[in-house]
């Protein structure tokens, strides 16, 4: 029995890319002729990595990219190695696909999955998590349909597929021996391109509101035919708006908005222009929130009769607005924590009236009623280029007008994510300029911040600069980027349940364990010895080849059983969210690395001395990494965690924008003290390229060691239980 590998295609830069999901992968792989068909800048490393048997490969490159599915519903930025190749073409042969009988109606996720051609890509453990989504269609013993964030992927078994081909797409399965996420900003090879389009071809009108153009990398008139498409996508929509009476009504009502506030406008003329495209466009239910309970996605990627659609032609500018991680740093060492979102951000920008045509929909008021055309006049919500422009105006809305409001110009440059904001103030008096000037800013760029929260009750009263959206009492929880924050108390916290039963008879499989594995979000770290212990059993389901619906073996079942049984403990949690102390006299960073036989981390606390003589320390943050299959020797996984807290020490510095008094990174390993000390040329080559690279991102005064019943990276290394992480005052 031969088996189909788990094959999507993926959009960069408009661009589809073929790629492989491989959830035994901790690192993303990028074939050497995908980052040049990309554009994509590469940067000079040198690492290695280690795969099947043992077999290393130098790595010379990494690079990092955005991917998304084809209505931009999804998108991740992310890191890639750059290799040779990823695999030999996949399948080997052609497929019978009529053999398979797939439901028509299925959208799937590689649309040529049966037909020999490259893997460009290969998405690890990173984001694999993100993708596959719960459902499946079950189309026989061997094939199953598994849903995903780029619809239905084809697996299972087959008796087509040749030996070879299992053979060379194992190599590609890589396990990471050291990694710190560089999400730190890395401009793509567009980004000068659309940067000069924007400052040429940027204005304001007499409101404030800027009016921007897209930029191009193929002239519009290459597009084809677009409307037929949009009207056949239409009429499948009204099969589907009938059968569903409110979803009906919230489709047009939304659309009614979009008329009423100008953000589209009617086209009477016959006659089509020159150049024009149409966006099929569908709905995706947000049950849980209360102003748009749905988000209609136009789909700019839909492909018109000359095989181009308006995004692969866009140009994008990527990203330019700071790293999650450094805002989330950010957040933490204000006394007074403030956050916000500009509301509907993209309907806020104009597009300049010449271009669109290229942004028409077709639309009618019930399923028998007669098609109408309309024109988005604003930034549209699945363009490729949406984002960039986006986060372009902000900066120049700060370059225009933050002369006049230094505090909201700093905040606006450095705390916001997208449409959201992460600031905060060491005073009341100083949060409340903030927050006035924030206002005043975005307000004169024709744009309005609401949603407010913050642990300042009198900052939230502050009846001066109230726009309507200001709740005037702390709110027990509110969402900090996707953190859980609780402003009365000023923590941050976990939201979790378990979400699978876990009786004698409840089947556990390894869907279930990813299911729940899948929803622990722990960006800063906060709880990595718990993540720790998830991925270890992730890792020996996947060494065990189980199928998505196998049971677990019994041991591995009771202990997961087990595991969630308790997982909610973590709720109880409470993080302080400020790390600093009024009036420090001294700041410390403080670091530690340590590693098992299983796995490594490292973790950075703070430590504080103020005036009064009072000491405290705080965890800011932490990474983990589980150990390769390959066996590798403590001493190189102890080394392999320096490294790590050697990148997350430089993040941390980097990100925080304050000046640590001292600077102390610790390791139970007197090898890695003693590798560090020496010349990396006469070291063997992986110890050589791991010590050159702590000795360029750190001081080698700054490692000092300390005993392993001391080190909180140990229990990140053997991960623990998560009834236990509240007690345990070491971490």
């Amino acid at each position: 029995m031969k088996y189909l590998m788990s094959t999507a295609v993926a959009h960069v830069n408009g661009m589809p890319v073929r790629i492989i999901l491989d959830s035994a992968s901790e690192i993303n792989f990028i074939s050497s002729d995908c980052t040049i068909n990309l554009g994509l800048k590469r940067n000079r490393i040198h690492s290695s990595v280690s795969g099947i048997n043992g077999l290393a490969q130098d790595i010379k490159y990494e690079t990092n990219a955005i991917i998304s599915n084809k209505d931009h519903s999804f998108k991740e930025s992310l890191k890639f190695m750059v290799v040779p190749k990823i695999s030999t073409v996949t399948p080997s042969c052609n497929l019978d696909r009529s053999r398979l009988s797939l439901p028509k109606h299925i959208k799937l996720a590689d649309p040529s999955f049966h037909k020999p051609a490259k893997i460009s890509m290969l998405l690890g453990a990173q984001v694999f998590f993100k993708i596959i989504k719960a459902e499946q269609i079950k189309i026989n013993d061997s094939i199953t349909l598994q849903n995903s964030v780029f619809n239905y992927i084809v697996t299972g078994g087959l008796f087509l597929l040749s030996e070879q081909e299992r053979l060379e797409n194992l190599i590609s399965k890589f396990w990471q021996l050291e990694s710190m996420e560089d999400e730190s900003l890395n401009l793509n090879s567009q980004t000068k391109f659309c940067e000069d389009h924007f400052v040429k071809n940027h204005r304001r009108d007499e409101t404030g509101h800027y009016i921007v153009q897209m930029a191009f990398l193929k002239e519009p008139s290459c597009l084809g035919e677009s409307k037929q498409m949009a009207i056949r996508r239409l009429n499948s929509l009204w099969r589907k708006l009938e059968a569903n009476p409110n979803l009906q009504q919230l489709y047009r009502n939304f659309i009614h908005e979009y008329l009423d506030m100008g953000y589209m406008e009617q086209v009477f003329e016959v006659s089509e222009p020159t150049v024009a495209y149409y966006m099929p466009h569908h709905g995706v239910l947000h049950p849980d929130s209360k102003s748009t309970p749905l988000r209609i996605v136009f789909d700019a990627s839909c492909v018109t009769t000359t095989g181009e659609s308006l995004n692969s032609i866009l140009a994008n500018g990527g990203v330019i607005q700071d790293e999650l991680f450094a805002i989330l740093f950010r957040f933490r060492k204000n006394r007074i924590g403030l956050i916000s979102d500009i509301k509907k951000m993209f309907r806020m920008i104009f597009i300049d009236e010449s271009q669109r045509d290229l942004l028409r929909i077709v639309w009618k008021e019930s399923i028998d009623d007669s098609i109408k055309t309309y024109k988005m006049n604003r930034v549209v919500y699945g363009t490729t280029c949406a984002p960039y422009l986006a986060q372009r105006v902000l900066k120049q809305l700060v370059m225009d007008d933050g002369h006049n409001y230094p505090l909201a110009a700093s905040a606006v440059s450095s705390d916001m994510y997208m449409d959201d904001l992460l600031t905060g103030a060491a005073d009341i008096y100083s949060a409340k300029q903030l927050k006035e000037q924030l206002i005043v800013l975005s307000r004169g760029g024709g744009m309005q911040l609401h949603k407010w929260s913050s642990n300042c009750k009198e900052l939230l009263a502050n009846s001066e600069v109230s726009d309507g959206d200001v709740s005037l009492t702390i709110p027990d929880e509110t969402k900090a980027l996707g953190l859980l924050w609780r402003p009365q108390k000023d923590s941050l916290a976990f939201s979790m349940s378990a979400n699978v039963d876990t009786c004698e008879s409840c089947k556990i499989t390894k869907r279930s364990v990813l299911s729940t594995t899948a929803r622990i979000f722990d960006p800063l770290g906060l709880i990595s010895p718990v993540v720790t212990k998830t991925k270890l059993v992730m890792q020996e389901l996947w060494m065990l080849k189980l199928d998505w619906n196998d049971s677990l073996p019994i041991q591995l079942e009771s202990q997961w059983k087990r595991f969630v049984t308790f997982l909610s403990t973590i709720n109880t949690l409470n993080i302080p969210r400020y790390i600093l102390l009024d009036y420090a006299l001294k700041i410390e960073l403080h670091g530690f690395a340590g590693a098992s036989e299983k796995a490594y981390g490292a973790a950075i606390c703070v430590r504080r001395l103020n005036n009064s003589g009072e000491i405290s320390t705080n965890l800011l943050c932490s990474k983990a990494r589980i150990a390769p299959l390959k066996s590798v020797t403590i001493p190189r996984l102890e080394l392999c965690a320096a490294v790590l807290l050697a990148k997350l020490a430089q993040k941390t510095i980097t990100s925080m924008k304050i000046s640590f008094h001292s600077t102390v990174l610790w390791t139970d390993s007197t090898i890695v003290l003693a590798w560090i000390q020496k010349d990396p040329s006469v070291l063997k080559p992986f110890v050589k390229n791991r010590v050159s690279a702590i000795k360029n991102l750190t001081k080698i005064s700054a490692w000092k060691h300390v005993p392993s019943k001391e080190n909180p990276a140990d229990i990140i290394s053997r991960g623990i239980d998560p009834e236990k992480i509240q007690d345990c005052n070491l971490w």
